[in-house]
């Protein structure tokens, strides 16, 4: 992972030009990514993770933070090391790098190990249980006959489907303890085409330090979320607020990637291998940010992130990073709407035929692979791990009718792609033009507005309120994490839009899938559709008042 994070993605002579005018850390050499420390980190955390804001690290440095150890290798001081477990697969007698056969899977079903020779004994209901969840059934109940059957099939319960690579992946997991977590942060194609495309170095530069900028905005947000060093078992003992570090790598095109199956020989833990293939990549600005597992109080005690509160929100969290991005933007004379289809922050300037063509080089990895092997006369899925890596990184082109160009980011091929579109792009800074969000109750009145619509799309999906406050704040411009609760106290007040009729929302208590206390939001007109949750809503409306907060969270 730390190898494919830093993988560089602009050839040297743009390399260190975003160096220079970022005023960012050099690389130990320019054919790799720059991996840059979070500049201002807490110099006690700084220490007990052993990096130093002001050098890059290295290849193993990096390795060993990802691996959840300081970067020299050594462990974290006054941190508790978590226990690993087995994988399903381990414990069910599975394959751990082939999806289960139909027979397997039945004999699971039934209670027995996949063979059907012994029964699961002890932990087996448990087994079973963690089995049946990634088919998607929760909780202690028995499939439906039509439910098995769809299972049996290797499809979710519900007759969707469900990837062979997702399947192996939730089985051969061995819940080992987390060392850290990685959040890309990607600009709308629009904005990476305007960087790639700008007529003068500064002004790609400024459009860099833009989306730069906006990622920072959104990791204090993050921090402000899950930087909580939990107390007591599974955090009943309540939290300390703390500090936590990154890693980030900018990255300037996208690329297909093929996910390898592996099984590490000594220790016998399976595992995914990314291979980035060797083809000419799209413009497409984004930042990995990779964050230790390590909360640093303020008393000095190191704990783990509060994870918890990150599930459900990383949409939450993108949509943040886009307003921010979009009211920077902004302020540089920038005209940015707010794509109703994909819900980024886009730039008006871009034809959308032009966002089409350059996002059809970067196919699927796994077909772009296919199709080279097929060149070969070779079948990529019958390739054992060894040698799909080694084809990958032989040199695979994306679209075989394409001419072979350099495997990073080739500005004269797009240039050449631009000129057969007859797409002239001139500049898109005007800061004369510059414009600030408006004020106030103007701005949350103008989000609101227009997360409503976001909000109608996601209720079809499912009865629940899921980052369109903060979609809103794309079209308005956003001053900190406080608008996107005006926001949603605006829809709990005025309500909200389904299917054309001006409905309430209904603050319910449910549990999630860890069997945890949770605040969901439906609405009235589900409600009287779905029966069941009738008690959901009494249930809700005498917590309403003392759980107001939670419910906004």
């Amino acid at each position: 992972m730390a190898a494919h994070l830093l993988e560089q993605t602009l050839p040297k002579v743009q390399a260190e030009l975003a160096t220079y005018y970022q005023r960012g850390l050099t690389p130990e050499s320019w054919d790799i990514a720059t991996a840059e420390p979070r500049r201002d980190m807490d110099p006690a955390l700084a220490k007990a993770l052993g990096l130093d804001p002001n050098r890059t690290p290295s290849l193993d440095e990096i390795a060993a933070v990802l691996s959840g150890n300081r970067a020299d290798g050594s462990r974290i001081p006054c941190k508790q090391i978590q226990r690993a477990t087995q994988s399903l697969a381990a414990e069910l007698g599975l394959d751990p790098l082939h999806a289960p056969t139909p027979e397997q899977i039945g004999h699971i079903l039934d209670g027995r190990r996949a063979d059907g020779e012994a029964p699961l004994e002890g932990r087996g209901q448990i087994l079973r249980k963690r089995f049946l969840e990634i088919f998607g059934v929760r909780g202690d109940r028995t499939p439906t006959d039509t439910e098995r059957t769809h299972i049996i099939a290797g499809w979710r319960a519900d007759g969707e489907a469900l990837r062979p690579g997702q399947l192996v992946e939730a089985l051969s997991a061995t819940r080992a303890r987390i060392g850290y977590i990685d959040l890309c942060w990607s600009a709308d194609k629009s904005v990476s085409l305007a960087w790639a495309f700008a007529p003068t170095d500064a002004e790609r530069a400024i459009i860099m330090q833009v989306h730069s900028s906006a990622v920072r905005a959104a990791l204090s947000y993050v921090e402000a979320e899950i930087g909580r060093a939990r107390k007591g078992k599974a955090g009943r003992g309540g939290y300390d607020p703390g500090q936590i570090g990154w890693i980030s790598f900018d990255h300037y095109a996208s690329r297909p990637t093929v996910e390898t199956p592996q099984v590490d020989p000594k220790t016998g833990e399976a595992y995914t291998e990314l291979v980035t293939l060797k083809v000419a990549g799209d413009p497409q600005l984004h930042t990995h940010v990779a964050i230790p597992n390590v909360v640093l109080t303020a008393a000095g005690r190191a704990g783990g992130l509060d994870l918890q509160r990150l599930e459900g929100r990383v949409h939450e969290f993108g949509a943040y990073y886009q307003a921010q991005l979009a009211t920077r933007l902004r302020r540089q004379g920038v005209e940015v709407v707010l794509d109703p289809e994909t819900g980024a922050a886009r730039v008006a300037a871009i034809p959308k035929p032009v966002l089409e063509a350059f996002s059809k080089r970067t196919m699927n990895g796994t077909d772009a692979a296919r199709a080279y092997a097929k060149e070969l006369g070779l079948d990529w899925d019958s390739l054992d791990p060894a040698r799909k890596i080694g084809l990958a990184k032989r040199g695979v082109q994306g679209d075989p009718r394409q001419v072979k160009q350099d495997d990073m980011s080739d500005w004269k091929a797009w240039r050449r792609q631009a000129q057969t579109l007859g797409w002239t792009h001139q500049s898109v800074l005007n800061r004369a033009a510059g414009q600030e969000p408006p004020a106030g109750a103007a701005r949350i009145t103008e989000a609101y507005e227009a997360a409503l619509g976001m909000l109608d799309k996601s209720l079809r999906r499912r009865a629940v309120v899921n980052g369109a406050a903060a979609r809103g704040l794309i079209a308005s411009g956003v001053e900190s994490p406080a608008d996107i609760d005006a926001v949603m106290d605006a829809f709990a007040t005025k309500g909200v839009r389904q299917e054309g009729e001006r409905v309430g929302l209904v603050w319910g208590v449910t549990r999630d899938a860890h069997g945890r206390e949770t605040l969901e939001a439906t609405t009235t007109l589900h409600i009287s559709r779905e029966t069941e949750l009738v008690e959901l809503a009494r249930r809700a409306e005498s917590r309403a008042d003392r759980r107001c907060g939670r419910a906004r969270e």
